[in-house]
């Protein structure tokens, strides 16, 4: 209810201001007028509850996607998950070989079995989780 009347307050400014080119008599929705101040302070409280609202929603999103997931991630073995952290840090194949002291063709093999682990098939996938799980 609140956010729809910031939300209006907002809208009715911007299509006032349209209106008049000068920019006077800017009234809100609760009708009285506003200098310059106060409408900056309600705008910027504005997008950043927007901006928190977003937030938490992101956090209970991923919280949701590690509670569902958890035995996926479980089934990893520790080096699988060495691996995850290097690719999370932009590292490809050749680069997590050296950094690793192993064989391309074994991270390539660790590759395919978080692959089927995890059940993903895009890197996006595999992004999930690492923000879920921490492992940047």
């Amino acid at each position: 209810m609140q956010e729809s009347l910031y939300t209006r307050h907002i809208n009715g400014l911007n299509s006032l201001q349209t209106l008049n080119s000068l920019g006077k008599n800017k009234t809100n929705a609760y009708g009285y007028d506003l200098d310059g101040n106060e409408y900056e302070n309600d705008t910027k409280s504005f997008y950043r509850r927007k901006r928190l609202r977003h937030k938490l929603k992101r956090i209970l999103k991923e919280l949701k996607f590690a509670k569902k997931n958890l035995k996926n991630y479980q089934s990893l073995t520790f080096r699988e998950k060495e691996v995850i952290r290097l690719l999370a840090k932009g590292y490809n194949n050749p680069e997590i070989a050296i950094q690793l002291f192993i064989s391309r063709s074994t991270v390539e093999q660790h590759r395919k079995n978080i692959n089927r682990k995890l059940n993903i098939k895009s890197f996006m996938d595999l992004m999930h989780y690492v923000y879920a799980y921490n492992l940047v």
